[in-house]
């Protein structure tokens, strides 16, 4: 008798919701029977559970409420309020969640690993990476801001691939978009390892994705394009940010060069999960830390 105790869960979890947000009190009773509340969709059977709360743009404010007991909700959008905190970490450990919208809320504090572990092993995929979106903390720790991960949903491309691949409608910022995406429609995680090897590009030179051209018809040009031929002379010079410091170290900035190129193959099968992009990174800043310690040792 699994469902009715789901229901029962299912009744107290909205009775907590509607408590915590003023502006859902006049919401009472069963949220599925007999009629679903308007922003919940509720699945047909006998025993309905909630697979959808959609609450964007009603002025909610506070922290996001607990909704770990929702083991069914596949999509949860909170977008367009004014909700603070912490992402909570329960977000990760929901089973059929396939999309979450966080967008523009006032949330803070870093993604937890969980989350993190479900965007990199399921069909979970951010939104928008940008460098705009990327912050660092006081001790240079990433957080991503303006958060929103977009709906993923199976489409049979066996016919043309011999392979059944992830087709999905995703927005993205001119000169993150992944130009494979552009052309195919067809989305992996691949779309978010080119977005954020566009962003690697942006730390090392400090240039924008998108370069205008000194010349008088001021054309832009995208900077993996701009980047390629000073990687192909081995024109560090040319390639990184002037304001970077002196004391750094080449083999290091080198890593991130390589690992930035890897990001952006125009093969997807050729490039490295978020994962791996992670440990080379990892890598990169182990090298680096090495060559400061070295030099304050011979100062």
């Amino acid at each position: 008798m699994v469902r009715p105790l789901l229901m029962n869960i299912s009744v107290t979890t909205m009775k907590d919701i509607t408590g915590f947000f003023p502006s859902l009190d006049i919401w009472t009773g069963d949220p599925c029977l007999p009629f679903a509340y308007n922003w919940l969709t509720c699945t047909n059977d006998t025993r309905p559970y909630i697979s959808i709360i959609s609450l964007a743009e009603n002025k909610l404010n506070g922290s996001i409420p607990d909704l770990s007991s929702l083991i069914y909700l596949e999509i949860l959008d909170l977008q367009n309020n004014s909700l603070t905190g912490p992402i909570p970490d329960f977000l990760g450990g929901l089973p059929a969640l396939t999309t979450l919208n966080l967008d523009n809320n006032n949330l803070s504090g870093q993604i937890p690993k969980s989350l993190l572990d479900k965007i990199a092993t399921s069909g979970l995929k951010l939104r928008d990476v940008k460098s705009s979106n990327i912050l660092l903390g006081k001790q240079f720790e990433g957080k991503i801001s303006d958060f929103g991960i977009s709906k993923s949903r199976q489409y049979d491309t066996s016919r043309m691939t011999g392979n059944s691949q992830v087709y999905t409608v995703v927005q993205g910022s001119f000169g993150y978009l992944d130009p494979v995406y552009a052309e195919t429609n067809i989305a992996t995680h691949s779309i978010d390892v080119y977005a954020f090897g566009v962003v690697l590009f942006e730390l090392v030179s400090g240039k924008p994705p998108m370069i205008q051209a000194t010349t008088r018809m001021g054309e832009f040009l995208h900077i993996v394009q701009w980047a390629k031929p000073q990687i192909e002379r081995g024109n560090l010079s040319n390639l990184i940010d002037p304001h970077l410091s002196d004391d750094r170290n080449v083999s290091s900035v080198w890593k991130v060069v390589d690992i930035a190129m890897m990001c952006v193959d125009h093969d997807r099968k050729k490039r490295p999960t978020m994962r791996e992009v992670k440990l080379e990174l990892q890598s990169a800043l182990s090298m680096e830390l090495r060559a400061a310690f070295m030099i304050t040792q011979i100062r």
